[in-house]
Protein backbone atom coordinates (compact mmCIF):
# COMPACT_ATOMS: atom_id res chain seq x y z
CA UNK A 1 0.00 0.00 0.00
CA UNK A 2 1.46 3.31 -1.08
CA UNK A 3 -0.76 5.88 0.64
CA UNK A 4 -4.04 6.66 2.35
CA UNK A 5 -6.25 9.19 0.56
CA UNK A 6 -9.63 10.83 1.29
CA UNK A 7 -11.77 7.89 0.08
CA UNK A 8 -9.44 4.91 0.20
CA UNK A 9 -6.01 3.43 -0.29
CA UNK A 10 -3.63 3.87 -3.24
CA UNK A 11 -1.68 0.72 -4.06
CA UNK A 12 1.66 0.42 -5.84
CA UNK A 13 1.96 -2.74 -7.94
CA UNK A 14 5.58 -2.11 -8.90
CA UNK A 15 4.47 -1.67 -12.51
CA UNK A 16 5.45 1.66 -14.09
CA UNK A 17 2.53 4.03 -14.71
CA UNK A 18 0.02 1.74 -13.01
CA UNK A 19 -1.56 1.95 -9.56
CA UNK A 20 -4.50 0.51 -7.71
CA UNK A 21 -7.27 1.95 -5.60
CA UNK A 22 -9.09 0.23 -2.74
CA UNK A 23 -11.98 2.20 -1.25
CA UNK A 24 -12.42 2.31 2.52
CA UNK A 25 -15.90 0.84 2.06
CA UNK A 26 -14.68 -2.15 0.02
CA UNK A 27 -11.77 -2.77 2.37
CA UNK A 28 -14.02 -2.73 5.43
CA UNK A 29 -16.68 -5.00 3.86
CA UNK A 30 -14.20 -7.53 2.52
CA UNK A 31 -12.15 -7.70 5.72
CA UNK A 32 -15.34 -8.15 7.78
CA UNK A 33 -16.49 -10.88 5.37
CA UNK A 34 -13.19 -12.70 5.97
CA UNK A 35 -13.59 -12.13 9.75
CA UNK A 36 -10.28 -10.28 9.82
CA UNK A 37 -9.52 -7.62 12.41
CA UNK A 38 -6.53 -6.37 10.39
CA UNK A 39 -6.02 -2.66 10.07
CA UNK A 40 -4.54 -1.60 6.76
CA UNK A 41 -1.40 0.53 6.93
CA UNK A 42 0.97 2.17 4.45
CA UNK A 43 3.71 -0.28 3.50
CA UNK A 44 1.58 -3.42 3.88
CA UNK A 45 1.57 -6.03 1.16
CA UNK A 46 -1.95 -7.08 0.22
CA UNK A 47 -3.32 -9.98 -1.78
CA UNK A 48 -5.69 -8.22 -4.18
CA UNK A 49 -7.75 -8.87 -7.27
CA UNK A 50 -8.78 -6.49 -10.04
CA UNK A 51 -12.44 -5.49 -9.98
CA UNK A 52 -12.18 -3.07 -12.90
CA UNK A 53 -9.68 -0.93 -14.74
CA UNK A 54 -10.13 2.69 -15.70
CA UNK A 55 -10.29 3.57 -19.39
CA UNK A 56 -6.75 4.96 -19.35
CA UNK A 57 -5.46 1.52 -18.24
CA UNK A 58 -3.33 3.08 -15.53
CA UNK A 59 -5.60 2.68 -12.50
CA UNK A 60 -7.20 -0.54 -11.26
CA UNK A 61 -9.97 -0.67 -8.70
CA UNK A 62 -9.17 -3.68 -6.53
CA UNK A 63 -10.65 -5.89 -3.84
CA UNK A 64 -8.88 -7.64 -0.96
CA UNK A 65 -8.09 -11.34 -1.13
CA UNK A 66 -8.38 -13.93 -3.83
CA UNK A 67 -12.02 -14.08 -4.83
CA UNK A 68 -11.32 -13.44 -8.51
CA UNK A 69 -13.89 -14.64 -11.00
CA UNK A 70 -13.48 -15.25 -14.70
CA UNK A 71 -13.80 -11.50 -15.32
CA UNK A 72 -11.64 -10.51 -12.35
CA UNK A 73 -8.06 -11.74 -12.64
CA UNK A 74 -5.75 -11.98 -9.65
CA UNK A 75 -2.81 -9.60 -9.92
CA UNK A 76 -0.53 -12.49 -9.08
CA UNK A 77 -1.65 -14.38 -12.20
CA UNK A 78 -0.12 -11.65 -14.36
CA UNK A 79 3.48 -11.02 -15.37
CA UNK A 80 4.37 -7.87 -13.38
CA UNK A 81 6.80 -6.77 -16.10
CA UNK A 82 4.28 -6.94 -18.92
CA UNK A 83 0.75 -5.61 -18.44
CA UNK A 84 -1.59 -6.95 -21.08
CA UNK A 85 -5.34 -7.03 -21.53
CA UNK A 86 -5.25 -10.62 -20.21
CA UNK A 87 -4.33 -9.17 -16.82
CA UNK A 88 -7.22 -6.68 -16.77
Amino acid sequence: MASIEDHGYVLDFGIPDMSGFLSFKDAKEELQEKKSSRKLKVGMILDTYIKKTEENGRICVVGVGGKATSSEESLFDCDPHRVTEDCM
